[in-house]
């Protein structure tokens, strides 16, 4: 979970950065893919933790597979839920959520090991695929930042 407190770190550093937008690389400003990011993370930790009763059995799909194993999502190819969309953000909102989301990554150590979420795309991923696709979601925006920013 570090991967996950580094990335909550450079979010940190570019807040006075998050109305730049380049739509050439994203319609989205930076604030926009911070918060989604943020949301997103939010969301999976609490879905863990509310975890279905019934046992986990996995589906087998390629995409995810494919996710899990290289470790990048390709951009464009998926749109996010609608639950995960920020609405309105400012700066100090950023600050505190980043915060809060400190503690739901910090939480995940108290989450039982059988427990596990229902992915919108990939169906139920068990927490040790969740705690990989929370890191590599997460990188996946911050290399559209960073893109945004060059």
């Amino acid at each position: 979970m570090k991967k996950l407190y580094h990335i909550l770190d450079y979010f940190e550093t570019i807040l006075d950065k998050t109305e730049i937008e380049n739509q050439n690389i994203s319609s989205s400003s930076i604030g926009w893919h911070i918060e989604h990011t943020l949301v997103s993370i939010d969301l999976i930790v609490e879905a863990l933790r509310k975890s279905p009763q019934t046992p986990y059995k996995p589906i087998h799909s390629f995409s995810k597979y494919f996710i899990l194993i290289s470790g990048q999502i390709p951009r464009g190819r998926a749109k996010a839920p609608s639950y995960t969309i920020p609405k309105q953000f400012d700066k100090s909102e950023l600050e505190k959520h980043i915060k809060e989301t400190r503690k739901q990554i910090q939480s995940i150590k108290e989450i039982p090991a059988h427990h596990y979420f229902l992915h919108p795309y990939f169906g139920p991923m068990n927490i040790f695929e969740t705690k990989r696709i929370l890191y590599i979601h997460s990188w996946h925006h911050v290399k559209i930042i960073k893109d945004v920013l060059k």
